[in-house]
């Protein structure tokens, strides 16, 4: 980083504000806040978090998608303590589960979470503050539960926050490699874990980010995934307040909110996971519509995104749509389809610059080219490690080298293929076999809306694939047609056991299948 840099996430509204500092960087509910307000609002709440907290201290966030969110996500490094972004979808018990293993010092809060899941804030033993964000029309009033906590509304915590905080002092360089942020992981192949990531890291990412996508501060970024993930974080986020790109923040995803800002705002880039682009291209769109369409450039990530799906997209929208890979891990960034160079279907594109990605087999050794293998990724984005987890990071950081646990494989220009996850991979009679290649056979089939293939343990074959499909509105699909549809294109062994029509595939917040709760369908349907 350059000496004109931020070294720090906190140091960023600071930047940004000297830099654009009356345009507009945030649309909300029919107002614009500036570069500026943000820089001092940020400010504002660091100084009512810096003599509640001490360097190092957790300060979760658990709120929806709203201003606050952003000026906290940049205030609690400010006030030298580590962000903890908080999963509102998860159940009140999993919440708590986090805040306990992360020991939260403090919690900024919506009061709509503290109504809807009182006890997820309950027992938690290292808790000392709960900074209340309550409706405006409540005029600030708070009835907090019974807790050795300091329950307080967060408009009464800036009013009583000291006027005559110093500035941030410029950072060194071992600030910036100081945790910034722990994100804790999805935790579909088990428990979740908390990722620490540096001010480094995450600098290094969004600046990486910037120059693949090829932003500038004319683009405008549509906000509406939810804001504790690390994709929206990164890309909707700090990416643009480092680029002067201003934010049209979407309380949630819903159609005619979406579609209202669009219009208003006219942003220019929007991120998005395969669900909502699936719904797109479903939808019905006016020429006008599409005509009048100012998005330039859609992203996709967070999950899988099927042919069928980006074709359809790209054909009714006529804008790119452009897939990535990442995850917590690395920042979350690892690779996007080139904006200006060609975007081959079914690649998550190119590694973003500074970064390297190889794919190796269980020794360590890199995969000859067009072979599958582990993704592993290297660069300044990867993380620090698993939150006391040693023996975890240690096994996820083997030979400075993050193993993600995903199979890909690059082909002769360095486009990224990903073929599935390591332990999704079955090996039937001694022969592997890769789901996310029987799901893109399964998706091509025009009755096919989306499709996941799991293993289940066979005594004498090892593990044989059994396939869950969601058919289009209004198609019927018979067994022997998936069948068939298969063996036309696959080897015999890689042809599921069984077919199962169901009405929806379980996801987690993010778009994420969840092959757990499938392979329990599977097994007690097996047993049934």
């Amino acid at each position: 980083m350059g000496s004109g840099e931020a070294r720090t996430i906190g140091e960023v509204p600071h930047r940004a504000a000297a830099r654009w500092g009356r345009r507009k960087a945030l649309f909300f509910r029919g107002r614009a806040i500036s570069f500026a307000e943000v820089a001092w609002r940020a400010d504002h709440l660091a100084a009512a978090l810096a003599h509640r907290v001490t360097p190092g201290d957790r300060v979760a966030v658990l709120l929806e998608n709203r201003p606050e969110f952003l000026l906290a996500y940049f205030a609690i490094p400010a006030a030298g303590a580590i962000t903890v972004p908080v999963n509102l979808f998860l159940a009140p018990a999993e919440i708590r589960a986090v805040l306990r293993d992360s020991g939260v010092r403090a919690v900024i809060v919506s009061a709509d979470v503290v109504a809807r899941a009182p006890e997820a804030l309950r027992d938690l033993p290292d808790l000392r503050h709960v900074l209340v964000v309550t409706p405006d029309a409540s005029g600030g009033r708070l009835t907090p539960p019974s807790s050795s906590a300091e329950w307080i509304t967060l408009a009464e915590a800036l009013r009583t926050a000291p006027r005559d905080r110093s500035p941030i002092p410029p950072a060194d360089e071992a600030t910036s490699e100081g945790t910034a942020m722990l994100v804790y992981t999805s935790g579909t192949t088990g428990q979740p874990k908390g990722v620490m990531l540096s001010h480094r890291n995450l600098l290094t990412n969004a600046a990486a980010c910037i120059r693949a996508v090829g932003v500038t501060p004319r683009d405008r970024v549509l906000l509406f995934l939810p804001m504790f993930h690390s994709f929206t974080s990164m890309v909707a986020m700090l990416t643009p307040m480092l680029a002067g790109m201003s934010m049209v923040l979407c309380e949630k995803v819903d159609r005619v909110e979406i579609r209202r800002a669009i219009l208003r705002h006219r942003p220019t880039i929007v991120p998005g996971v395969p669900a909502v682009f699936t719904a797109m291209a479903q939808a019905r769109i006016g020429r006008l519509s599409r005509w009048l369409n100012p998005v330039r450039m859609y992203i996709s990530g967070g999950a899988p995104l099927s042919l069928d799906t980006l074709a359809a997209f790209e054909r009714r929208y006529r804008r790119p749509l452009c897939e990535g890979y990442g995850l917590s891990e690395a920042s979350p960034v690892v690779s996007i389809n080139p904006r200006g160079g060609p975007r081959k279907a079914g690649s998550v594109g190119m590694p973003l610059p500074g970064v390297r990605v190889r794919c190796m087999d269980a020794s360590g050794n890199d995969v000859m080219q067009g072979e599958t293998g582990e993704i592993c990724v290297q660069g300044g984005s990867v993380m620090q490690g698993y939150f006391r987890l040693p023996g975890e990071t240690a096994e996820a950081l083997r030979g400075g080298v993050l193993h993600t646990g995903d199979l890909g494989r690059l082909d002769e220009e360095g486009y990224l293929f990903v073929v599935g996850r390591l332990k999704d991979m079955l090996i039937y009679r001694g022969m592997n076999v890769y789901p996310r290649e029987i799901e893109t056979v399964l998706e091509e089939h025009p009755g096919v809306k989306e499709a996941a293939v799991v293993g289940l343990p066979d005594g004498t074959r090892g593990e044989v694939p059994i396939a869950f499909v969601v058919t289009q509105p209004g198609h019927r699909v018979s067994e022997s047609e998936l069948r068939r549809a298969c063996l036309d294109r696959l080897a015999r062994y890689k042809v599921p056991r069984s077919f199962r029509v169901v009405a929806e595939l379980p996801r987690n917040a993010t778009g994420k299948v969840l092959k757990a709760r499938l392979r329990e369908q599977a097994a007690s349907g097996a047993a049934g």
